[in-house]
C-alpha cells in the first residue's frame, strides 16, 4: 500500500485506524492523543458493561430470567452510561478542535482571560 493511502476508502473507518493515518500526530498534540486514547478506553468499558448481562445470563440463567438478573443487568446498563457519555464528549470536543482548527473552537486566549476576570472578579490573577 503506498504511503498516505488509507486501508478504508469509505465513510466508515475504525477508530484505531486514526492512529495509523498519516497526520494523526500533526492534527493532535500529545495531550490530545492521550485524551483520545482515554475516550476510546471509556467507550470500551461502556461496551463491556453493556455486554456483561448477556454473558452472565448464559453462564447462570439458562432459560429463566430472575429478579436478581434484572437488577444486575439494570445496574450494569446504568453504570455504562457515564463512561460512554464522557468518552463520546471527549472525542467530540477533540473533533471540534480539529475541524475548527482549535482557534475557532473556543474563545481566543484574550476572550478567555476577559471571561475569567468577569467570573472571578478584578482582584483575581489570570494567566
Amino acid at each position: 500500500m503506498p504511503h498516505g493511502a488509507s486501508r478504508h476508502t469509505g465513510p466508515l473507518r475504525l477508530p484505531a485506524d486514526q492512529f495509523l493515518s498519516p497526520g494523526f500526530d500533526q492534527k493532535l498534540g500529545l495531550a490530545e492523543q492521550r485524551l483520545h486514547l482515554l475516550a476510546l478506553g471509556l467507550v470500551a468499558v461502556a461496551v463491556a458493561l453493556v455486554m456483561t448481562p448477556a454473558a452472565y445470563h448464559r453462564q447462570t440463567g439458562g432459560r429463566e430470567i430472575t429478579e436478581r438478573f434484572v437488577a444486575v443487568s439494570t445496574r450494569l446498563l446504568l453504570y455504562s452510561m457515564l463512561p460512554l457519555a464522557v468518552g463520546i464528549a471527549v472525542d467530540f470536543a477533540l473533533i471540534v478542535g480539529v475541524v475548527f482548527d482549535r482557534a475557532a473552537a473556543g474563545c481566543s486566549a484574550r476572550n478567555r482571560r476577559r471571561v475569567a476576570r468577569r467570573a472571578l472578579g478584578p482582584d483575581h490573577e489570570t494567566c
